[in-house]
Order: structure tokens, then sequence, then C-alpha cells
């Protein structure tokens, strides 16, 4: 399967081991999830001049120069949402955690996996929330806010301080299975780590 970045030519020395880089962390998430959604098609990003990426099934468009060498923060980001937001995604955009909030997790386990318990905790401590938003609401999509980001990062962290490694990674593993190529809502995906774990977990997600 093709794995290609397109760059711009003045960032080539910043950017040309970014494919096999992307291949490391794509790899991980294979092993730690199921293996990549598009495996029969590809996975590409697309430098353009903006500040944001987004993650377009396949064809992820990134900011010029974010690539680097495919295992930093946006790349890792970016490549988590083919499983979590475009393999699987919500039913509608006040669920929209269930797309950020792994994302933003999924840095933090790569970082765990590539660096190192100390490098994993350095980015959980950073993820600051300020807001005291509910995760699930008719403001979820608000993109500019820390809400769905980090505070759906941290949801996804206590939870797996609760369950424990791992059932919380085998659940997270069944929620993939279940619902991949389908859209899914916060309470199917408590539902299954309800299952998996046998823990009645309404009030852990209420809260939050």
């Amino acid at each position: 399967m093709p794995i290609r970045h397109a760059i711009y030519p003045e960032n080539l020395s910043l950017e040309a081991t970014g494919a096999a880089g992307t291949l490391q962390v794509m790899n991980f998430f294979a092993d730690r999830f199921g293996e990549y959604p598009f495996l029969d098609e590809k996975y590409y990003t697309a430098s353009h001049n903006s500040g944001a990426g987004m993650e377009h099934q396949t064809a992820t468009s990134m900011p010029g120069g974010d690539v680097q060498d495919g295992m930093q923060r946006r790349n890792v980001h970016e490549l988590a949402h083919q499983w979590f937001g475009d393999k699987i995604t919500p039913l509608t955009f006040d669920h929209l955690w269930l797309n950020e909030g792994f994302a933003t997790y999924c840095e933090a386990l790569w970082d765990e996996y590539k660096w190192g318990r100390y490098q994993f905790w350095s980015r959980v401590n950073g993820w600051s929330v300020s807001t005291t938003q509910a995760v699930v609401g008719p403001n979820s999509d608000n993109f500019s806010g820390a809400a769905v980001y980090r505070k759906g990062a941290w949801v996804l962290h206590m939870l797996r301080r609760q369950l424990g490694d791992s059932v919380f990674f085998q659940g997270v593993r069944t929620y993939y299975n279940r619902y991949r190529g389908s859209n899914a809502l916060t309470e199917d995906f408590r539902n299954v780590m309800e299952e998996v774990s046998g823990q009645k977990l309404e009030t852990f997600f209420r809260q939050w």
C-alpha cells in the first residue's frame, strides 16, 4: 500500500523521511486497534497553506512543514483519525469527542510507546482544560475549543486508569471492530466498555 506525502520543495530537508516515520506510527496503531482501515487504498498527505490539518479519508491535508519525520504530534493526530473519525464517524457532531478526544489521546499513546512514560506524562500534563463545557452537547462542534480535544482525551485517560490497561485497550479495540464502517454515539462506546469490563460506567460518563 502506498504511503506518500506531497510536500513543498522548500520543506524537503525537513520532511523527506516522513513516510518512513508515518509507517512506524501506522504499525503501532494497527497493533493497538486493528489493521489500517483502508489497506486496499493508500495513505497520503498533501501540504497546504493553512495552519490546520484535516483528516480526509486516505488523503489528509497538512500544514506545510508539519509532517516532519512522520512521528510528531500533528501527523500522529491526523493519522489516528483514519481509525477514529473516518472509519468510525459520530452519528452527530454532539459526539465529536469520539473523533477528537481519541486522536488527541493517540498523540500521548504514541509518545508512551516511542519515547517512554515521562514523555507520555509530559504530553498529558500539557492538556490544560479551562472550560466547564461538557464533552457531549450542542456546542461540541466548536473545533476551536478545548473540550472535545483535551477534555475528551482526559476522559479516556481517566477511564484507562479506572479499568486498567488490559481491559481498557481490549474495550477500545472491541469498540473499533464493532462500529468500523458505521456511525457511533457515546452511549455505544460506553456500552462496549461496560460489556468488556463488567463495570457500570453510567456515573463516570455522566460526570464528564
